[in-house]
């Protein structure tokens, strides 16, 4: 009987598996852009809304750059073992990947399987690169403080939590969060979106979807119940703007988003060096005083969103614009002048590239500033966005030009 149980267990995982790859399968198929696509009009009459959404999505994404694929992140954390073992315990599909030791710095990583991808978040603690003004111990320290607030109720919002990857719901471990009681929010937009801090760093994470979506749907049924409906921050956001710009939200890393302290130069460098499409935001363009202002931008699959919480600045440690003016001048001194790896740029962006070329040509032709490395085979450029505390790397084992300096650093091998 045991040994029927047992087959009958694997008979039903196996099922399960299929189905979740031909439903993967059939999304990645009709996700893909078709050549002329065009935008939504009197010919959608009698679509389903999938559909609808799939014809608009073809529309947005003609031009964008179909070469830069999002690989990971690599974060600065003050504990990256704790960091690690977080995402792991409340991410499904996420496992412990062991990395080489480094000396005179720590580190762990995580890995998430994803639509046939492999999402890399690698957590970093290092000193002994140089810093700015203030250094990344300090900000983890004063942001999670901020954060917590948010979290525990008793202030509304932070800028701090603009920090944050998008997921979809799929990947929450709603069981998991019920039986630790984690502290997280919950909001209705018109989805069900769930968010949780990740410890000693500056980022959260998003999850969003339908109940339907969630890889158990009781779970998630029973984890917005228990934890009731969030007080919506958001401050003049058009009513009804759903937040889900792809379809199947609930199989991939759908968005990176930053608080950002310039969104016209944000806007600028994604759509002139990654090819990203400007996209209508909800929230009032140009910005209205007493109003959130945000810049999305869209490419493959795959969003920027760019976001000032204006309003919830007041009291924020470092203020934005000072935090962006020390990341920007550090930088520019630290890496472009002496090409030295530093502190700010621990909290990255990773895309995976065939080439480095265009996107070398690309910063140069408009004058953006970044460092060209090579780290062991690879070879990677890091690039600020201007105005901004956001840091961008291209990773490829080609270029056919430049003269990339040795950067031979433990921490940035994975």
């Amino acid at each position: 009987v045991a040994q029927g149980l047992q087959q009958a267990q694997a008979l039903s995982k196996l099922t399960t598996e299929l189905v979740m790859s031909l439903r993967i399968f059939a999304l990645m198929w009709f996700a893909l852009p078709r050549a002329g696509g065009q935008a939504c009009t009197g010919e959608c009459a009698g679509l389903r809304d999938d559909d609808v959404v799939l014809m608009q999505l073809n529309s947005r994404v003609r031009g964008a750059d179909t070469h830069a694929q999002r690989a990971g992140r690599t974060l600065y954390s003050t504990n990256p073992a704790e960091s690690a073992r977080f995402v792991v315990t409340y991410f499904n599909n996420a496992t412990l990947v062991t990395l080489p030791p480094c000396d005179q710095a720590t580190r762990a990583a995580v890995k998430v399987q994803a639509w046939g991808l492999t999402m890399t978040y690698v957590f970093v603690k290092d000193t002994t690169v140089p810093g700015g003004s203030f250094s990344m111990d300090e900000l983890v320290l004063k942001s999670n403080k901020q954060v917590a607030a948010v979290f525990n109720g008793s202030a509304l919002w932070s800028p701090w939590v603009d920090n944050h990857d998008g997921w979809g719901i799929w990947f929450l471990n709603s069981t998991k969060v019920l039986e630790d009681k984690l502290q997280v929010l919950v909001y209705f937009d018109p989805s069900i979106i769930v968010r949780f801090n990740i410890p000693h760093t500056t980022y959260t994470i998003e999850f969003e979807g339908l109940v339907r979506d969630a890889e158990d749907p009781g779970a998630l049924s029973t984890l917005v119940q228990s934890y009731g409906i969030s007080t919506d921050p958001d401050l003049c956001r058009a009513d009804g703007t759903p937040t889900a710009d792809f379809v199947g939200p609930q199989l991939y890393w759908r968005k990176a988003t930053f608080m950002s302290s310039n969104l016209t130069s944000a806007g600028l460098w994604s759509e002139r060096v990654l090819g990203a499409m400007s996209t209508t935001s909800p929230y009032p363009s140009p910005p209205v005083e007493g109003c959130e202002a945000a810049m999305w931008d869209d490419m493959q699959n795959f969003s920027l969103h760019f976001v000032r919480s204006g309003p919830y600045e007041e009291g924020m440690y470092p203020p934005l614009d000072a935090m962006a003016e020390d990341s920007e001048k550090t930088f520019l001194q630290e890496a472009v002048k002496h090409n030295h790896f530093e502190q700010y740029m621990y909290n990255s962006l990773i895309f995976e590239v065939s080439s480095l070329d265009p996107y070398v040509k690309r910063l140069q032709d408009n004058g953006f500033p970044f460092m060209f490395a090579q780290n062991g085979p690879q070879y990677i450029v890091f690039a600020q966005i201007p105005g901004n505390d956001i840091t961008i790397q291209f990773r490829s084992f080609h270029t056919s030009g430049g003269d990339p300096i040795q950067l031979d650093m433990c921490t940035e091998t994975f």
